[in-house]
């Protein structure tokens, strides 16, 4: 039996069996009922590039017997080019008891890699909120987190945060102070506002303060499982349970982040409050005593 790969929205309905031989894919039996496996990684055996992950593929299969004449000549018999591009059944069950073509749509390779995150930019916007503009190389959502850059009793530093806790200490406990978008399309700029910072004990959150010092740091996750499951079209083989969680940024990942994006200081928008403590004067002066709020 020979098999090969071609992306689902390739727009191919149908490959021919000179095509699936070059592909190179194949494997025997020498009895019937025997299970044997054909794994493919590339479109064809001899190309650089591998198969896309999270992108579906349409398999095609032909396969020939070992018959032989009355000498014990090989005489093989050949599937037909018609019996390769049928389905090769309407469900799993129907496929395993009585296939009826060679032709399997719609199988996924599976999205095992977390998203890669892209630091693009940060701006203080005013004097409690600061604006991180980021990208994802793949659809998937962000979160990000405000953190002091000393050690504070109260309040989340960015000593707080490590391998065993990044994750829901960026996401926000308090229920105060979730700052998460969605990415719908990698490559493309996303804005995430953060104006609140929580206290350690994720108890509670407050504004951020003017004229102050932030690290910034941000957790990601691929869309995978969810566009697995939302097909339009899936294969007759498709299990949700072996679709697996989304895929999400190691902690390394979220300093390495942090660090790019540097300590952000909020704005100082507000005038100065002069209080005037005294006036003195002589016969050609005239001398004010104050002192300013900042």
């Amino acid at each position: 039996t020979y098999c090969r790969a071609t992306r689902s929205d390739s727009g191919e309905t149908t490959l021919r069996i000179n095509r699936i031989l070059t592909a190179n894919y194949y494997n025997s039996v020498i009895m019937p009922g025997q299970v044997e496996s054909i794994t493919m990684d590339k479109l064809e055996s001899t190309d650089t590039q591998v198969l896309y992950e999270a992108s579906q593929y349409d398999v095609y299969c032909w396969a020939m017997d070992a018959a032989v004449n009355t000498q014990l000549q090989p005489r093989p018999n050949y599937m037909t080019q018609d019996y390769v591009d049928t389905p090769v059944g309407t469900t799993l069950s129907h496929a395993l008891t009585s296939p009826s073509g060679g032709k399997t749509t719609s199988v996924w390779i599976k999205d095992k890699t977390p998203p890669t995150i892209i630091y693009v930019s940060s701006e203080a916007l005013t004097e409690d909120t600061i604006q991180i503009t980021l990208q994802l190389n793949e659809p998937g959502t962000v979160w990000c987190q405000p953190a002091l850059p000393n050690v504070d009793a109260t309040y989340v530093d960015e000593a707080d945060f490590s391998s065993g806790n990044y994750k829901s200490w960026i996401k926000g406990r308090s229920g105060a102070a979730t700052f998460v978008e969605q990415v719908h399309q990698a490559y493309t700029n996303v804005d995430v506002e953060v104006n609140k910072l929580e206290r350690e004990d994720g108890a509670a959150a407050v504004m951020l303060s003017r004229e102050s010092p932030y690290n910034i740091f941000c957790f990601a996750q691929d869309d995978w499982d969810i566009e697995a499951a939302s097909a339009s079209d899936l294969s007759i083989n498709f299990e949700l349970v072996n679709v697996g969680a989304a895929n999400e940024i190691l902690f390394g990942a979220a300093q390495t982040f942090s660090t790019a994006v540097g300590e952000v200081i909020t704005l100082d928008l507000t005038p100065p409050v002069i209080t005037m403590t005294g006036v003195a004067y002589t016969e050609t002066t005239i001398t004010v005593s104050l002192m300013l709020d900042e």
